[in-house]
């Protein structure tokens, strides 16, 4: 599997939790709360390894995605807040139904965008072993981010300080550039 199709599969399980979570009823306090906190994780933890591995190379490959990737950036940072919002909230509070569908919404034009334009050009500009080995540097970052704490909910500022590669490997697209 390289980059794309992980990202991709990664999309799909974040929007599939976000439909459980709507679905439950709020009498089903601990299941909605066991869900948004894989949510919260699982996205944390994406949307961090993905600025780290995927954005900042493809910045230096491509000047003209620039632009793209800092709004991409702004969308995670969006996400992050709406994460934080709906943590410090009650899953049976009247405002958390509809804070997560403002999150899933966002997810959803992020997703399209990214699915739509950046992740083409990544496609275009990289070559398979590149996207191979993006892929392996990924889930890597990804699996440190979400072992660092644990079990415990990561929170935005936990994400600020986790080191982006693993100081034996750089991933391919890096060496050519």
């Amino acid at each position: 599997m390289n980059i794309v199709d992980t990202l991709k599969k990664d999309h799909k399980e974040a929007l599939a939790l976000c439909k459980q979570i709507k679905d439950t009823s709020s009498n089903a306090e601990k299941n909605r709360k066991t869900l948004f906190d894989k949510l919260f994780s699982a996205l944390s933890a994406h949307s961090k390894a993905e600025e780290k591995i995927v954005y900042e190379s493809l910045k230096k490959a491509d000047g003209e995605m620039k632009s793209k990737l800092n709004e991409s950036i702004e969308e995670h940072h969006l996400a992050d807040v709406l994460l934080e919002e709906l943590s410090e909230l009650s899953v049976e509070d009247d405002q958390w139904i509809a804070k997560l569908c403002v999150l899933k919404e966002s997810l959803d034009h992020h997703i399209e965008e990214e699915e739509g334009v950046v992740l083409p050009r990544l496609e275009k500009i990289m070559s398979a072993e590149e996207l191979d080995d993006m892929n392996q540097s990924f889930e890597t970052l990804k699996s440190s981010i979400q072992a660092k704490k644990g079990a415990k909910k990561l929170t935005p500022s936990d994400l600020a300080g986790i080191s982006v590669r693993n100081k034996d490997k750089k991933i391919e697209s890096e060496k050519h550039l």
